[in-house]
This record gives structure tokens, sequence and C-alpha cells, in this order.
């Protein structure tokens, strides 16, 4: 949502939503989404009112389509709640979760800062939502710090700097515990301002097992009375995440026959089953169970690569689409999360389970009877 201006005044990731159908297409990467998405459009309703609820309504048609495969999933990506703030000064008393203050930022060597003092902010956000899962760690795709700039002490563009920071309290003092640097950006006058970087999502990835992010941001030079800067008190976080596949447990053939350690199937098309597994704490995400069939004495694939949509912990089964010749083989399976938001995570392969093919009838047996010789029946009948 943005001003008349162009300027940001509420940002969101685009909410996604995808169904069940598992479309047909190449073997995806470790970093390539599904092919079954469906952007929802958002129309968003002017009002007057300071506070407000925004609701996300999908349109009917694609909940209820014809070409609609259940379930519908709806994702979007988390917006952490800020959980405090502070402001630090130099020469000054600090403020900590001040509602009517703004975040400052910089040397303040304009007329009302007497004494002048340089100044830098603090702020957390909750981020329990990318907790480790079952020993599991989240995949950070993207992350974006959102501020909102309300004074910039030159008419001309300024920089920030954002840094990773400690934990912080109304008692912390100047200069505050800042840490490395992540990001530098700026912009003239006021407005929305991002944060998008590689070392942004890779702070907030260690940050996860904490359940709380600490960000600090000061001015590149804290003596220049023009990079003084002020913003809202209220910044953002939006986070694109993914849990880890985990390798298929009970990857078996149907209807196998086991002889002299060896595994047999009787039909040319054998059908294979397996349960897909993923960490994603606040729920089931779909998953696609992939099955690959391989030579005996290498990793060349035999035919296409099988994919069956599911959710984690339902037992699935996959018949081969073409067929195989009699002789020996292997099959391996493999879990890809199917998430819409352009990141997408694959598990390692299952150890591959040899198995061989045998469609041959086998010979009618020769019977004989040593106490009834053929002969003699056929003497014995003719009486």
């Amino acid at each position: 949502m943005v001003s008349s201006t162009g300027d940001a005044l509420l940002v969101s990731p685009a909410p996604m939503m995808w169904d069940s159908t598992a479309a047909a297409g190449t073997e995806p990467s470790a970093t390539s989404s599904g092919d079954s998405l469906i952007e929802v459009p958002v129309e968003a309703e002017s009002i007057q009112r300071h506070t407000t609820v925004l609701t996300l309504t999908p349109e009917a048609e694609e909940l209820t389509g014809a070409d609609v495969t259940y379930p519908v999933f709806i994702d979007p990506s988390i917006g952490p709640s800020r959980l405090n703030y502070l402001v630090v000064r130099s020469n000054a008393s600090s403020y900590y979760n001040n509602s009517a203050e703004t975040l400052r930022v910089g040397y303040c060597g304009w007329s009302g800062c007497t004494p002048y003092y340089s100044a830098r902010a603090y702020f957390s956000f909750n981020i329990a939502t990318l907790k480790t899962w079952e020993g599991a760690n989240p995949v950070i795709a993207k992350a974006t710090l959102n501020l909102n700039q309300v004074h910039n002490g030159s008419a001309a563009s300024s920089n920030v700097q954002v840094h990773q920071a400690s934990a912080f309290n109304s008692s912390t003092a100047w200069p505050g515990p800042l840490g490395s640097l992540l990001e530098t950006g700026g912009r003239a006058g006021v407005g929305g301002l991002q944060f998008t970087s590689a070392n942004l999502a890779n702070y907030v990835s260690a940050s996860a097992k904490s359940g709380v992010i600490n960000f600090g941001l000061r001015a590149p030079n804290e003596s220049d009375k023009y990079g003084w800067k002020r913003f809202d008190n209220n910044p953002s976080l939006t986070v694109q995440y993914i849990f880890p596949a985990g390798t298929p447990t009970g990857l078996t053939l149907g209807n196998a026959l086991a002889c002299t350690g060896r595994t047999y199937a009787r039909t040319k098309q054998p059908t294979f089953s397996a349960t897909g597994r993923e960490f994603n704490s606040n729920g089931p995400v779909p998953i696609d169970v992939q099955f690959q069939i391989l030579q005996a004495t290498s990793d060349t694939q035999v035919g296409a690569l099988g994919t069956i949509r599911t959710q984690r912990g339902v037992n699935v089964s996959w018949t081969t689409g073409s067929t195989l010749a009699d002789g020996d083989y292997r099959i391996r399976a493999r879990t890809v999360t199917a998430l819409t938001d352009g990141t997408s995570s694959t598990s390692p392969w299952t150890t591959p389970v040899p198995f061989t093919v045998d469609t041959t009838v086998p010979a009618i047996p020769d019977m004989k009877s040593f106490t009834h010789p053929s002969a003699a029946n056929r003497s014995q009948r003719t009486r």
C-alpha cells in the first residue's frame, strides 16, 4: 500500500496460493520451486481509521474451480512482530519503548538538540516461528527489513547503517550493543526504506534458534549533522523461509517376492511406496515424494522420474510409467518441499534398494512316479 506520492505506507509479502496438482515437468533442483502456483490478487480498501485489520480473501473461483485439486494451501510469508526498541544518546538519557518518540540516528547538531549529541537506535523482533523443530533448522530464502523515514537532516539522499546487535533493555546506555555491519542504504526526504541482502538473511538464519533477533541503526559518520535521521518506531521484518525436507522412510516394492536374499518383481511395471518427511514447525506443507529407478551398477536413471504430491507422514505409492525389461535394477526416493515463495528444499536420496524384474513363466514341471510307472498305469486302465 503506497501513498499518493508513491511512498510505502504498508508493507507485506505477496500472499501465494496453490492446490495439490502435481504439475508435470523436468526434475526440480534444490533451488527451484514447483510449477502449480496461483498468485492471489489483493484489493485494498481506503479507510480513515488509524488502526485497522487488513483481510486478504482469495477469489472464490480459485477455491471451487473444476480444475482445482484439493487440498488447497494459502501461505503468506511471516512478518515477525517487533518486541522492543531503544534509542541511546551520547550525552543524554536513553528512552526505551516510548511510543511518543521516534528512532533517532546520527549526530543531532541542530537547534533543539542542545547540547548536541549522537544517537543510535536498537529494536528487536520475535522470530519464534523460525526456531529449530525436530532437530531441523529453517532455510532462509529472503529477509527484508522495512523502515519508514520521517526526517532527514539533508535535502539530498543520505545513508544509514543496519547492524547486528546484542540484547538490550531499559538500562542500556550509549553506545549500546552494536554488532557487525549488515547493510548500508538511504534515501532523501521521507518515506519507506528497505534492506534486503544475503548478510541480512544469514543473520536471521543464525538468530533463529534463539527466537529473537536484534538490530541496530547508526550513521556512517556520527559527527556529521547532515546524516541526522529519524524513523517511525514500528520497523518490520519480512522473512521467506522453508524447513528442510527429510529423507523418505519405508521405501518398499509392492507384491515383492524374496528369494536367496534378493527382491523380485513379477511385473514389468512394479509399484513402490514410501513416506515423505518435512520439518515445518507450523504444520504440514505440501511435498513431493520422488521415485527414481537406477541401473544395477550405476546411477544412470532408467525411465522417467516418478513424483507424487502428498503431505508428511502419508505413505504413497507410485507405479512405473514405462515397462522394465527383465533384469536387475535399484530404486531410491527423496522428498521435495513444494512451496511457493521462490525457494525449495530437497532431501538426500534414500539408500538405493536393489530388485530384480523377472517375468519369465516357469516351465511345466515333469512329474514321475517310481511306484506307478506310466506304462503300468495304462495297462491297468485297459483291464
